[in-house]
């Protein structure tokens, strides 16, 4: 007959196995519902064009116009807005990871993660929100550079 620590240690394991192999699927279904992983990459490689346009603007020996610096500033704000907003969402995944994949992995954790799950979808809901935004201030950054023919 087993004893009771054998059949709890046993439990455990399922358990943890289990979350293990869910939680990973969870996520992605989550992410791929409403489109985040595509934006998120979408907007990584917008940033990086971004910030080679306002390095190379920052790089010209001729001085800028009035015009032409204040679209560079405001474009190198909303560089700065997508960047955080990457930074923060990339550091949310990576406390998410530890979590599941085994760092800070115990039935504790995984009960809290399963719990705070509505608010991980409602963080990465949030994070989609914020990405349309920037999306249309890239948009008129973009409509200004050809309604005013700005050359930078």
């Amino acid at each position: 007959m087993l004893d009771e620590k054998a059949i709890f240690d046993a439990a455990k394991d399922g358990a943890q196995k289990l979350g293990k192999a869910v939680m990973p699927i969870l996520q992605d279904s989550a992410k791929l519902l409403f489109g985040l992983k595509k934006e998120l990459e979408n907007l990584n490689y917008t940033i990086r064009s971004i910030e080679a346009v306002v390095k190379d603007a920052e790089q010209k020996q001729k001085p800028l116009s009035n015009q032409d610096r204040d679209w560079v500033e405001k474009l190198s704000g909303v560089m700065k807005e997508g960047f955080d907003l990457l930074r923060s969402y990339w550091e949310r995944s990576q406390k998410q990871a530890a979590i599941i994949n085994g760092d800070y992995f115990n039935c504790v954790n995984l009960a809290n993660y399963a719990v705070s799950y509505p608010y991980h979808l409602w963080a990465d809901f949030r994070t989609a929100g914020k990405i349309k935004d920037i999306r249309e201030r890239l948009d008129a950054c973009a409509k200004d550079r050809r309604m005013f023919q700005l050359r930078v």
